[in-house]
């Protein structure tokens, strides 16, 4: 799941705790949570979220050295704004707890002790959330799910040539020689010639994203126009027309020999 920047809750708001505190915690005198959460309002406000949201923002067209790009953009964020909210975090859970204590012994100011363990929890999780071990995670999940297809469509490439490459093989010895459109159909050439070029036709665009497949992509692209044809029609010659016929099975057996180096 992609990253989603945390809610600011209002229970950590200074307008909420000036609201709720009480007229005699206001009389008690100062606390320094009123200020401790403005300091925490204004270090959540700092953080650019929108650099965590990495899958939300992926680079387009997509590269891997683009999205290493916002991925180091993210680590800087997490350690410099980001680790800068997570103190002040602690610093306005450890205020409120301090509060917490002196007005809880007065019974006219319990009430205001109350909502300053509210903000000691909230402030805690808000520090915790912030801290490196969680945004961490957050930023290489973010990452992982952004190039997840690509990744996919990488891995196939690299492990899947060899045994489609049989399949088209298995394919062209099942339309028969001579062959004819129908045996041609009933062997699933198209879809045999379709899903062997979608591989290799992926080659040339992997390779620009920054993926290393080990593979010439000139060689890719000419292939891919080369198998188009066969990849694209259920049958590329007529009934009654044995030379087309003989002279199709003779390509595609050629192109499956060609599959066979990459």
């Amino acid at each position: 799941m992609a990253f989603k920047r945390p809610d600011y809750p209002a229970v950590l708001t200074k307008t909420n705790w000036d609201k709720n505190k009480g007229v005699v915690a206001k009389m008690a005198g100062a606390t320094g949570v009123g200020d401790a959460l403005s300091k925490l309002e204004a270090a959540y406000k700092a953080v650019d979220w929108k650099k965590f949201e990495i899958a939300s923002n992926k680079p387009n067209p997509f590269s891997l050295p683009k999205l290493e790009a916002m991925k180091k953009a993210a680590i800087a964020e997490m350690n410099g704004n980001a680790a800068k909210l997570r103190a002040t975090a602690f610093a306005a859970r450890d205020a409120a707890k301090k509060a917490s204590g002196d007005l809880k012994k007065n019974p006219l100011t319990k009430n205001a002790g109350v909502i300053c363990d509210q903000i000691e929890k909230a402030a805690d999780f808000m520090g915790v959330g912030a801290n490196s071990n969680s945004l961490g995670g957050y930023i290489q999940k973010d990452v992982d799910e952004a190039k997840n297809a690509f990744d996919h469509t990488a891995k196939a490439i690299k492990t899947k040539i060899p045994s489609t490459v049989t399949a088209l093989k298995n394919a062209i010895k099942a339309a028969g020689n001579p062959t004819n459109p129908k045996a041609w159909k009933a062997a699933a050439m198209m879809t045999k010639c379709r899903d062997l070029n979608q591989l290799i036709g992926n080659v040339p665009k992997l390779t620009e994203m920054g993926y290393d497949l080990g593979m010439d992509t000139a060689k890719a692209k000419a292939y891919f126009e080369d198998m188009k044809v066969y990849a694209s029609k259920e049958c590329p010659f007529e009934d009654n027309k044995p030379d087309d016929a003989k002279k199709a099975l003779a390509a595609v057996a050629a192109l499956a020999q060609r599959a066979a180096v990459f």
